[in-house]
C-alpha cells in the first residue's frame, strides 16, 4: 500500500554502564495506522526491527482483507 507518513522517535536509556536505544515507529498507510516499539543496544537493529514489524502488520491486514473479499465473492 501507499504510505502517507512515517515517524521514528529515538530515546536512549542508561542501563548500567551501557545505553539501550528505544525506537518507536508510526506509519500511516492508506490501509491504516501501524505502530511498533523496540528496545535494543544497537540503534540500527532497533530501527530495522521497528520497520519490519510495521511492514508485517501491513501484510497481515492485506491478507485479512483478501480473505474477506474472497468470502464476499462466494
Amino acid at each position: 500500500g501507499r504510505y502517507k507518513e512515517m515517524r521514528l522517535s529515538l530515546r536512549q536509556h542508561a542501563h548500567g554502564k551501557t545505553v539501550k536505544q528505544e525506537v518507536s515507529g508510526l506509519a500511516i498507510f492508506e490501509e491504516g495506522r501501524f505502530e511498533s516499539n523496540v528496545t535494543d543496544y544497537n540503534v540500527y537493529t532497533a530501527v530495522s526491527q521497528v520497520c519490519e514489524k510495521i511492514l508485517e502488520g501491513l501484510r497481515q491486514k492485506a491478507k485479512k482483507e483478501d480473505r474477506h473479499s474472497l468470502k464476499k465473492e462466494e
